[in-house]
């Protein structure tokens, strides 16, 4: 009686084993980002072989999921320009001065939010909105002896052909706001590693900064000093397919 009992024990417990087992098995593999994960993605456009950062200000993009179907965004981009062109020869009886310099800073943020739908096991369609913010601040100097200019706001472009040199104003600095409602979808190859594709509609101010300017010397050239400001609408597409991964 007692082997019965112990032999019945043991087939009840390996019956058990084998049934949470086979249940894990046939348990269908969660692929999409759920409550805490991270993630982030590139642009990648396979027609012309470019890969970029994910959207139009080539910003790093990462979102955080709050819950399973709700995620908080954010675009970060930091770019930095500086070009010198520094000669100078202050001996012999032709010394000479050359210096030219351009700086600019971009800074753009975007952040926002998404609501994720429960679509598939392997498709996750969303919609949501965002706010975007970026300004733009450019400066120069230069000095060739005979004329030294100060920009702020702007570049003065410096050109010499046949022993002239011409002289033109670009890069105007500006501050930018704008609103933006989308639409997109993740598609989920395997657990936590997607593709998707991503659009919206929305609106942009420009606000363009009066640039100043400080001039000594000789020049024909005459420097304007006004305010402009631009707005659009319209739609926003992404240039190719979003590929990320959660983390």
């Amino acid at each position: 009686m007692r082997k019965l009992f112990t032999l019945a024990l043991c087939s009840a417990i390996s019956f058990s084993v084998f049934s949470k087992t086979d249940s894990t098995k046939n348990k269908p593999e969660h692929l999409k980002a759920n409550k805490g994960t991270f993630s982030t993605e590139l642009n990648v456009n396979p027609f012309n072989g470019q890969v970029n950062l994910n959207n139009s200000l080539n910003q790093i993009k990462v979102r955080y999921f709050i819950s399973d179907l709700i995620a908080l965004r954010l675009g970060l981009n930091v770019n930095v320009i500086k070009d010198l062109e520094d000669n100078n020869n202050p001996y012999g009886t032709n010394p000479f001065r050359y210096y030219y310099e351009k700086k600019s800073t971009k800074t753009s943020v975007n952040f926002g939010l998404e609501k994720h739908f429960k679509g598939t096991k392997r498709l996750s369609p969303y919609f949501g909105v965002d706010v975007s913010l970026e300004n733009f601040s450019a400066s120069s100097d230069f000095d060739n002896q005979q004329l030294t200019l100060n920009t702020k706001n702007i570049w003065i472009i410096v050109n010499s052909n046949n022993q002239q040199t011409f002289y033109s104003l670009n890069n105007r600095a500006y501050f930018q706001y704008g609103l933006n409602v989308f639409t997109g979808f993740d598609y989920y190859i395997s657990k936590n590693f997607f593709f998707g594709y991503e659009l919206g509609y929305g609106f942009a101010h420009i606000a363009y900064k009066t640039p100043e300017i400080n001039s000594s010397g000789s020049t024909n050239v005459n420097f304007y000093s006004s305010e402009y400001t631009s707005f659009n609408v319209g739609t926003r597409l992404l240039n190719g397919i979003r590929l990320g991964y959660n983390f």
